[in-house]
């Protein structure tokens, strides 16, 4: 029997005790109804598992839970160079390449220089280069919690 041929797979004649082939008046590469029917006993019981498997695989998915939901908004950065700063409003304008961002800021804003945290803002000038991070504000703008001033 030669393993790299279809008929591999089922024999296509079954030898008997005698060791005469029970097919020995059919034409060579006929198939008898046995064979055919094993065939497809065979090719059913794939067809069978692979549709269990993929039964199983879609049923696990299904049983994992969803990943909850934070309720903490998504961390803001902004890198860029300050261009006006307007105390009054407490906001200023960073500007990253051609686009310009207003960025707000309040009391609780850390102002920070490398790892030294600075008691005010007095050292941001505009044409500094900072690093704004923060969240997003209740009005949809970028509200700073921590800028850190670039050397």
């Amino acid at each position: 029997m030669h393993f790299w041929k279809i008929g591999s797979i089922l024999p296509l004649s079954t030898r008997t005790a005698k060791g005469n082939s029970r097919n020995d008046y059919a034409p060579r590469g006929a198939w008898s109804k046995e064979d055919i029917v094993r065939r497809v006993m065979l090719y059913l019981l794939v067809a069978v598992i692979a549709l269990a498997g993929y039964r199983v695989r879609t049923a696990v998915a299904q049983e994992q839970p969803a990943k909850p939901a934070t309720a903490e908004k998504p961390q803001l950065r902004w890198h860029g160079v300050i261009i006006r700063i307007n105390k009054d409003q407490s906001n200023m304008d960073v500007r990253k390449g051609t686009v310009e961002k207003k960025i707000y800021f309040d009391s609780s804003t850390q102002w920070t220089k490398g790892k030294e945290v600075l008691p005010d803002m007095s050292q941001f000038k505009e044409g500094s280069d900072v690093i704004c991070i923060g969240k997003v504000g209740a009005k949809g703008e970028f509200q700073a919690t921590r800028v850190q001033l670039q050397p």
